[in-house]
């Protein structure tokens, strides 16, 4: 193994992938300009890639691409999760979170399938993690709140079955509200549950979505495996075109990844 340590470069951005009649703009022309933009990260965790999938991944150059119901999902009750990657494959597995809230009404989730994605990747320097792509239950309702309680018990099983306690990364669109105490005890609870680090990315705070904090970039050590952010924030290249391509800000990791002596 080469014990040098590597920076990857980490992206986590739901690109707000609905069909064109759900939303009031045109996802068809936003998805290559996030496309293009995506090639300048090794590891890019999307949520809502539900329609315009082939216009999203067209210009992205990363060898690993994988969907979080498989290559032909269909349009209702996927999760809408896809992760490119450069680091070479090991592993891949995708899942339900098993819990939603809300036909018509409540954000209408039910019509998805809140789950997640694992990819383990083999980085440069030998170094395996595991990185866990997700999107939870939306909403404000107790109700929902409620609902991603049980997916996150949920996630914290399945890490625990298939991660064991490997270093990892775990990043998407949580719909946990920094400002909300309910959802803040959730996420400490889930991050105390996997004993995981919260990176610090966040949004801009003179930006376009200076107010929304809903998505997060948690990581973790592991035996052997040192891993730490150098760099965190808002991928501005995303959000300071005069149309953003979304409604979420796209967070990014810088990490140092190298193998330790450490237990």
């Amino acid at each position: 193994m080469n014990a040098l340590a590597v920076v990857i470069a980490v992206l986590s951005y739901n690109v707000h992938g609905l069909n064109h009649w759900l939303v009031d703009d045109d996802p068809e022309a936003r998805m290559p300009a996030i496309s293009a933009r995506v090639n300048a990260y090794d590891v890019a965790l999307i949520q809502e890639s539900w329609t315009y999938w082939d216009a999203l991944a067209a210009q992205v150059t990363h060898s690993v691409r994988e969907r979080g119901n498989g290559p032909d999902p269909g349009m209702f009750f996927q999760t809408g999760l896809t992760s490119f990657a450069r680091p070479a494959f090991v592993a891949v597995s995708r899942g339900s979170l098993g819990a939603c809230s809300g036909w018509l009404g409540g954000a209408n989730d039910c019509f998805a399938d809140k789950g997640f994605l694992r990819l383990r990747l083999r980085l440069a320097n030998g170094v395996e993690l595991d990185f866990w792509n997700l999107h939870l239950d939306a909403g404000d309702s107790d109700d929902d709140r409620a609902a991603r309680a049980l997916q996150l018990d949920s996630l914290v099983a399945r890490v625990h079955e298939q991660s064991g306690d490997g270093a990892l990364v775990v990043a998407g669109d949580f719909n946990l509200s920094a400002e909300n105490a309910t959802d803040h005890a959730l996420l400490e609870r889930f991050r105390s549950a996997l004993a995981l680090r919260d990176s610090g990315a966040r949004s801009s705070h003179g930006g376009r979505f200076a107010e929304k904090h809903i998505d997060y970039i948690l990581y973790r050590e592991g035996p052997g495996v040192s891993l730490a952010p150098v760099q965190v924030g808002e991928a501005r290249e995303f959000s300071d075109a005069e149309a953003p391509p979304s409604d979420h800000p796209a967070l990014f990791a810088r990490l140092r990844v190298a193998p330790s002596s450490g237990p």
